[in-house]
């Protein structure tokens, strides 16, 4: 039976990339025997099994470039809207699913792109559930209160009959709780008190009569699956004038952000979806730019600063089963290029796949688990104290040999590797014990004069802590691999 079967499998096979696995099979005088009827000897049978094997993986090939079928469809609407620019030059944009352009107005304009997923045509005026909300506020529940309104709201408290009730002890570490409950706001201070546009999309959460609804999809080899999606869903497109500042909370399914001239802050604080395959892009930004653990997979072209924090990592997760086992696994992270920065450049990350590239300003980096690369071009400056921490991981920094040989490198590592290209005359090899509790190092370092200068052995703990320490370019893993090499081959 294995014969036969395997026999018809070869006109597939013909249609594919199997091609050369066959013609090859065919100068075998194993399968020759086969195809004439006459016993396999085990290799021939061995050959056979493997086009097999490529025929199935052909065939779940071309079923995976099939598309689906599902009972639901997809019916869209488009809705335009215009609205005027407050006074406080301030935008404040609610949303997962954000495209940004910058315009020469007048106004803002909104366009919303309206998503209803149904077995049949929806009524039309379902599509109005789906809606822009404008309003001229102080979004306070977002971006919360002032320094000025927070010790006003204390003193009320003090003054009350509970208050009063209080002793100074009680009053003073209530208030320090207070102070901590409400840190988490500190970032949003430039929105804070600040009568801005808030846009919002109404008609999206379950509270306003969105629904989950179940994805059964089939492939024309039988195989299926099933997921779930919101009924309602809508994609936003905003045009911006020339502003003071825009904020855009969501941030988790889409950010599409060009040619926008304001201070932008990305914010997953008012998130209510999430779709780690989707685009998160910003590019030519006039301005600074905070990002708030927002995944930004691209920034590029930034006149301004640009201070990142993005330690709740963005990645999908999955558990298996085997037996009684169970096995939770959080996946690859993913790739992160930020080039172009023309100010400084302030960054933390959990775990990303970092690409630096044409920055211009100062560089503090902190890549706690992901690789790290850095291409510096000529004009650079290293006239102060600059650095990239990572706990394990790599870290790699190239330019061309001049360049290198002109800025002050130290590189560290306590349990990793060290690698370069260069001479001992250009990075030298040192290591060495020091602190309490003591810790090894080894580094690559421009050498200096001074052959057993204190600099040396304080550098590395003077980096990881940011503490006063000359100019020059820091690059720490505890146990990664820390690389310097030139880029001119």
């Amino acid at each position: 039976m294995r014969i036969i079967l395997s026999l018809r499998l070869i006109p597939f096979l013909i249609l594919g990339s199997a091609i050369p696995a066959l013609q090859a099979a065919d100068d075998a005088s194993d399968l020759n025997e086969i195809v004439a009827g006459r016993p396999s000897s085990e290799s021939g049978q061995q050959e056979l099994n493997a086009i097999e094997k490529q025929a199935n993986d052909i065939r779940e090939t071309i079923d995976a470039t099939k598309p689906p079928r599902t009972s639901l469809k997809a019916y869209n609407k488009t809705e335009e809207v215009l609205i005027p620019l407050a006074e406080s030059e301030s935008v404040i944009i609610r949303s997962d699913n954000v495209t940004m352009r910058g315009w020469e107005g007048p106004g803002i304009k909104i366009v919303l792109e309206k998503t209803i997923l149904a077995k049949e045509k929806p009524d039309p005026k379902k599509f109005n559930e789906i809606r822009v909300v404008h309003e001229i506020t102080v979004a306070e529940e977002l971006v919360g209160k002032t320094q000025d309104q927070r010790a006003a709201d204390e003193q009320k408290f003090r003054e009350s009959p509970q208050g009063k009730k209080m002793t100074n002890e009680q009053l003073d570490t209530r208030q320090a709780f207070v102070r901590n409950l409400f840190s988490g706001f500190d970032q949003f201070r430039d929105f804070q008190g600040v009568t801005a546009n808030v846009l919002s999309i109404a008609g999206l959460r379950h509270d306003e009569g969105n629904e989950q609804v179940t994805l059964h999809t089939k492939s024309p080899s039988g195989a299926s699956s099933f997921s779930s999606a919101w009924m309602r869903q809508a994609a936003v497109t905003v045009y911006v004038p020339r502003c003071k500042q825009v904020l855009v909370a969501g941030c988790m399914v889409k950010l599409d952000i060009a040619d926008v001239h304001a201070n932008l802050m990305l914010s997953t604080r008012d998130s209510r979806d999430r779709g780690c395959g989707g685009t998160f892009v910003v590019r030519s930004l006039d301005g600074d730019v905070v990002i708030d653990q927002a995944p930004v997979r691209v920034l590029d072209g930034v006149s301004g600063n640009v201070f990142c924090t993005v330690t709740d990592e963005f990645v999908n997760s999955g558990t298996q089963h085997s037996g009684q086992f169970r096995t939770a696994n959080i996946y690859d992270t993913a790739k992160t290029d930020i080039s172009n920065v023309k100010g400084n450049i302030k960054a933390r990350f959990l775990r990303t796949n970092l690409h630096l590239s044409e920055l211009h300003g100062a560089i503090d980096v902190h890549n706690e688990y992901g690789a790290t690369s850095l291409t510096l071009t000529a004009p650079v400056t290293i006239d102060r104290a600059m650095r990239i921490i990572s706990e394990s991981g790599q870290i790699t920094l190239k330019a061309k040999s001049d360049l290198l040989e002109s800025i002050p490198i130290y590189a560290y590592t306590q349990c990793g590797a060290l690698h370069t290209d260069l001479s001992q005359s250009i990075l030298e090899y040192n290591n060495f014990s020091t602190g309490t509790p003591r810790r090894s190092w080894q580094g690559f370092i421009t050498p200096t004069q001074e052959r057993f200068s204190p600099e040396k052995f304080e550098r590395p703990v003077k980096a990881i802590n940011d503490d006063d320490r000359t100019a020059g370019l820091d690059l720490i893993s505890h146990c990664g691999r820390v690389e310097v090499l030139k880029s001119d081959h």
